[in-house]
């Protein structure tokens, strides 16, 4: 009797999470359709992030401002970026910064992310996080397996399962279009 009544317990909670998370999706979805810069605001966790893109095959990179192949990467590559725009891809740019304590210098290392983010005309969804933070562990966890490794790619599906966790590099253009073109089907 008692096994039983665990078991409900444990799937109720499944079912509250998963209702949460859906409920949590719906309500904090973006316009997609942009060919600007937007910078997202604070976001509790990767799954968060990810959920307001559900629907969208996405295309991360993580960088830094302090990582020299990171800014390598950040070259405009035309082709590319209209693959991505006729094909609904969402560009999802994670910026991983140094840790600031205080005030005045998490300020400023946000000022220096923002003037990078537009010198390197980075289309797409910007979004700012620091080493050390939960936002940060649940990217070391999830797409890098316990160590930062940057530059880093990713591709998340439409469900918002992250398919690829070492995608191809914006540099590889034909390589990874041909590695995207495979979850723009509807599965």
């Amino acid at each position: 009797m008692r096994n039983i009544i665990i078991r409900i317990r444990v799937l109720l909670i499944a079912i509250f999470v998963t209702f949460f998370h859906w409920t949590y999706c719906q309500n904090h979805k973006l316009q997609i359709n942009t060919d600007s810069i937007v910078y997202l605001n604070e976001v509790s966790s990767l799954d968060s992030l990810l959920c307001m893109f559900k629907g969208h095959v996405i295309y991360v990179d993580f960088w830094a401002s302090w990582c020299k192949p990171c800014i390598t990467e950040l070259a405009e590559q035309p082709e590319l970026e209209t693959y991505f725009q006729s094909h609904g891809i969402v560009r999802l740019y994670i910026a991983i910064e140094q840790i600031q304590t205080d005030p005045t210098s998490q300020a400023s290392s946000i000022d220096k992310w923002k003037k990078m983010v537009e010198k390197y005309n980075l289309i797409g969804f910007n979004y700012y996080s620091q080493l050390r933070t939960p936002f940060f562990s649940g990217i070391t966890d999830k797409i890098m397996k316990g160590k930062i490794s940057l530059p880093r790619f990713a591709i998340v599906d439409k469900n918002g399962v992250i398919v690829e966790m070492d995608a191809k590099r914006p540099s590889e253009a034909e390589k990874l279009t041909r590695q995207i073109a495979q979850y723009l089907e509807n599965k």
